[in-house]
């Protein structure tokens, strides 16, 4: 701002009429001017000019285009040519806007067509069909297609069709393909890169829910990713039909970008269905792996040829760089049908798979497999606790192959030298063709299974005829096994039950299933008293329409610890619990328990399934025991529902969906009392938390929500509520990798008021989504060492209410996407939208709408206490687009980072500044439209001991400013002398750098 001082000039004429001209004279020239005196305001339009000053210091004006509002645009095959284009899209598509396409699209004019801008695609279930006719088997002739380049990073295309049309995704990021259609039929299609192409350094590529058919395009690929990172393939179909080549197929051939150690990594590969040609072939192989830390989970093979396998060669590309292939992938809970085959290069791990035959070549991990055909192990891999039906040849030097059923031959080969063949079960001796430096005792031969009787009772029935369960018959099928409190488990031993309680059974306190696909219902109604539900071992078994409830009056017994469900771990096991009503209402510890704490209320340690289920606890908050080395180290005395496993090698998954979650941990024991609603450690990765109402009752305690420890976790469509006094959280990540926060409503509320818990400074405070990554222990930030990677928040409404809040807050870590968000705190001290200590996030498209009092207050939270929409510090190469933010103080508030970019945000605060850099190097802060409370555009920026920073280009951009003079006296009479005063502007203010000069009147053209 300019200080006012005015510069008066007095004047004596003698006026001859009422018109008068005046000219402004700064030079000691003489010149005509126009005076104006109006005083409204400069008005902005979508075109400004913009001022800059060159490196030489020639001024230059360069016009640009304001960030125009997102339009919607209805295509059809008559005007799809006046936005698509072989060049890109012209000036009548912009950032943000959406196509709706209104009918088929069909061109056969051999036009590639190019999507280079930002914009959202939705088909409507119409076709665009291009009629692609692939060249080269090299991939440099592609025919016409379909591209998206890296100017459509953070697209999304949903419910369209590809109809014998390449789609190609190069050299970009976070698009998203859903509900999409590809179908490529009796067309020489996807020659050298497949008919859908994610690659070219292209990453974070989702497809999703769609299908792929492809029939008979001689012998090319279908989905391909080619130097691809970070993607993720889920719930689609994939199918060949014909002479195709490989269906799902990470490579590094035909690729344009140089490959890197990190090539065709860090990809998801899961819950998808990949259906093969009825007749194998030597050109198609259903998934085919390369790069390293790719997860290929749960997918459904139906294919008798080559059905999983890792790419065979090494690649050197021209800069003479050798491509790790296939190196660290894990390929877990695959079921390969039609007796396919899982071949394996090299150091990778297969485990919890069902597959027909399975070969391995070398520093491969396979455990808890079901082989249902032969097995091949060469050198150097590990091969135990799995099942083969068929036989069993080793060969090469140095494999474990312990502990596993092994029910045909098995055959020491005759180059096979110093393998280790033992503990495990075989039904003939072992062919050791080797010689004795191969260890082949001790082994247990054993009868084949399929000849075995179960020692206890095997019913076999159609699951639609029940047992009726009664007081006077439960014996006849149960096993009642009674501790030293006269307390009994009812446990069946065996498969195949199918059991309904027609009535409660006294003096029980479990019951348990000991065997696969079984069954227990109840009769509504009846309600089991202080009864827990639990398997011991076996797999698909399911508890469903029951009702249980736990009351004071609980009972120790030896059979299980006091909670409503308990799974016990096992490599394969799996439990379901579908509409169970639980009511737990016991609000304090029970001295009878205490070996069993820490205990889960419902405890979880194989693979489970709860669905459709009211819970409601009451329960109370404990001390963590914080004491190094402690076994219980990190745990309190009770968790309500505790998902964890004691063998940390072994891989579960928990899916909770469509549950009514009510957690009230009101009470209180110790110090700083702490409550994890839903605690997940590993190894239960790749869990699934959907479409749950989770309501959290606080207390004055530290409470968690949902609290996973573990990986590869989907958190999404859930409305989570935790109130309290001191501490509420709604989703804490702690050192997590590939997880992803969707579309959750989550609402924490604290105490607004400042508080000291124990005579610390503790202010009330809550955090609805963080981040923790516990290899970062404070000061510079090493991306290097990170443990917290590749995290997804994404579509969520957060709400706070707190007297220190955090919408969302990370601790560490690197390469988190926060993208999509909608945050509101409406009333707070401070108010922190999205703050983060880490390295490469992208935050992305956020809606923030902030009320903090306070600019900054006292807290114990590393990140501190601010009210500002976003906040970095200590990390590098962070980018930040296309939020908007309304904040009382701070928009952005960077300390100490490195290499950011800040571009394409709208920033409103009522504040002296929108965005404060603090000892920030080499940062980029473009392209935002910013407004402060007096300040905006450029000058709304405020950096403090910066270095190497571009601040430009932000709008709106100050007036142009020029020189006028006002007169300042306006009344005269004719005839008379008069003093007239008048003053000299530069815009709106006062000029103040005029020292001298000349003001000549002219009246009727006299000087």
């Amino acid at each position: 701002m300019f200080n006012r001082k005015y510069l008066i000039v007095f004047l004596a004429l003698l006026f001859a009429c009422m018109s008068v001209a005046v000219a402004a004279d700064v030079d000691d020239s003489t010149a005509d001017a126009t005076v104006t005196t109006d005083d409204a305001p400069m008005s902005i339009s979508n075109v400004q000019e913009q001022t800059t000053a060159s490196e030489d210091n020639i001024i230059t004006k360069e016009t640009r285009n304001l960030k125009q509002d997102s339009t919607t645009i209805q295509v059809n095959n008559d005007n799809f040519d006046t936005y698509f284009k072989s060049t890109g899209f012209g000036s009548n598509v912009n950032d943000g806007d959406s196509f709706l396409f209104t009918g088929n699209v069909s061109r056969y004019n051999n036009t590639t067509y190019l999507v280079n801008k930002q914009v959202n695609i939705d088909g409507d279930n119409h076709t665009i069909t291009l009629n692609t006719t692939s060249g080269s088997y090299f991939g440099n002739e592609t025919g016409s297609s379909f591209i998206f380049d890296n100017g459509s990073a953070g697209s999304t295309v949903s419910n369209i069709n590809f109809y014998n049309t390449q789609v190609i995704v190069r050299n970009t990021t976070n698009i998203i393909f859903d509900n999409i259609d590809q179908t490529v039929s009796n067309q020489r299609i996807g020659q050298g890169i497949g008919t859908f192409s994610i690659r070219d350094a292209s990453s974070y590529i989702t497809v999703e829910n769609s299908a792929f058919s492809t029939t008979n395009n001689n012998g090319s690929s279908t989905l391909v990713l080619a130097d691809a990172q970070h993607c993720t393939i889920d719930n689609n179909t994939i199918t060949g039909v014909g002479d195709v080549g490989n269906l799902l197929y990470l490579t590094t051939y035909n690729i344009a970008t140089n490959l890197t150690v990190d090539s065709n990594s860090y990809n998801l590969i899961q819950y998808n269905t990949i259906n093969g040609p009825s007749t194998t072939s030597a050109i198609c192989w259903a998934v085919v792996l390369s790069g390293h830390n790719n997860t290929l989970f749960n997918n459904t093979i139906n294919y008798a040829g080559t059905a999983i396998t890792t790419q065979a060669l090494n690649v050197v590309d021209e800069n003479n760089y050798q491509q790790q292939i296939s190196v660290n992938n894990t390929i877990n809970k695959n079921t390969v049908n039609n007796g396919g085959n899982l071949i394996c290069i090299a150091n990778n791990t297969i485990e919890n798979n069902t597959i027909g035959k399975i070969t391995l070549y070398s520093n491969a991990i396979a455990r808890y497999n079901q082989v249902n055909g032969n097995a091949v192990i060469n050198g150097y891999n590990n091969f135990t606790q799995n099942n083969v039906t068929g036989t069993t040849s080793i060969s090469g030097k140095y494999s474990n192959v312990t502990y596993n059923n092994l029910l045909g031959q098995v055959t020491i080969k005759l180059t096979a030298k110093n393998n280790n063949v033992t503990n495990n079960n075989i039904t003939t001796a072992i062919d050791n063709k080797g010689g004795n430096t191969n260890i082949i005792n001790p082994n247990n031969i054993i009868t084949p299974l399929s000849s075995l009787e179960n020692s206890k009772q095997n019913i076999k029935r159609d699951s639609s005829e029940p047992i009726v369960i009664t007081r006077s018959n439960y014996a006849s099928y149960f096993t009642e096994e009674e501790d030293l409190n006269g307390k009994s488990a009812l446990v069946y031993y065996g498969n195949n039950g199918n059991f309904y309680f027609n009535e409660t059974i006294p003096n029980i306190r479990v019951i348990a299933f000991y065997g696969d696909n079984n069954i227990v219902t109840a009769k509504p109604g009846i309600t089991f008293t202080n009864v827990g539900l639990v398997t011991y071992m076996g797999k698909n078994n399911l508890f469903a329409n029951m009702s249980v409830r736990f009351l004071t009056s609980i009972t120790a017994s030896e059979y299980a610890s006091p909670g409503a469900f308990y799974v016990q771990e096992t490599y394969d096991g799996s439990t379901t619990f579908d509409n169970i009503t639980v009511d737990y209402n016991i609000p304090t510890l029970i001295g009878a328990y205490e070996e069993w704490y820490p205990v889960g209320i419902i405890e979880i340690k194989s693979d489970s399934t709860i669905k459709n289920c009211n819970i409601n606890i009451n329960t109370v908050s404990t001390t963590v025991d914080w004491e190094p080395g402690s076994d219980t180290y990190g745990l309190n005395k009770i968790i309500p529902i505790s998902i964890y496993g004691d063998v940390i090698d072994s891989i579960h998954q928990i899916n909770m969906t469509n549950n009514n979650i009510t957690i009230n941990a009101n009470n209180s024991i110790g110090s700083y009392p702490t409550t994890y609603g839903i605690n997940i450690k590993a190894p239960f990765n790749n869990s699934r938390i959907i479409g749950n109402n989770i309501t959290m009752y606080a207390g004055e305690g530290w409470s968690y929500a949902i609290h996973p420890l573990s990986s590869g976790n989907l958190i999404e469509d859930n409305v989570i509520t935790v109130s309290g006094i001191n501490y509420t959280a709604g989703v804490g990540l702690e050192n997590p990798k590939n997880n992803t926060v969707n579309n959750n409503t989550i609402i924490v509320k604290s105490s607004l008021d400042e508080h000291a818990y124990g005579g610390s400074s503790n202010e009330y405070c809550a955090y609805a989504i963080f981040i923790n990554d516990y290899s970062y222990m404070g000061g510079v930030l090493n991306p290097d060492t990170a443990v917290a990677v590749d995290n997804v928040i994404s579509n969520n409404h957060i709400t706070g209410y707190a007297y220190n809040t955090y919408a969302f807050e990370q601790f560490g870590g690197k390469n988190t996407l926060i993208i999509n968000n909608t945050i509101e705190i409406p009333s707070s001290n401070t108010a922190m939208a999205i703050g983060a200590l880490a390295c490469n996030i992208s935050i992305i498209n956020n809606n923030i709408s902030l009320n903090g009092s306070s600019i900054t207050g006292s807290t114990v939270d590393y990140l501190g206490a601010m009210t500002t929409g976003i906040f970095l510090g200590r990390g590098m190469n962070n980018t930040v687009t296309g939020n908007v933010i309304n904040s009382t103080k701070y928009g952005m508030f960077l300390s100490s980072e490195n290499n950011d970019v800040i571009q394409d945000n709208n920033v409103t605060t009522d504040f002296n500044c929108t965005i404060k850099l603090y000892g920030v190097r080499k940062t980029n802060v473009t392209n935002n439209y910013l407004i402060s409370q007096e300040l905006i555009g450029d000058a709304s920026v405020d950096d403090y001991n910066g270095n190497d920073n571009v601040i430009q280009l932000n709008q709106p951009a100050e007036p142009v400013k020029e020189y006028s003079l006002k007169v300042d006296t306006t009344e005269f009479t004719q005839g008379t002398n008069a003093t007239i005063t008048a003053t000299i502007y530069y815009g709106d203010d006062v000029a103040t750098d005029i020292s001298n000069g000349k003001v000549t009147f002219k009246v009727n053209g006299k000087t």
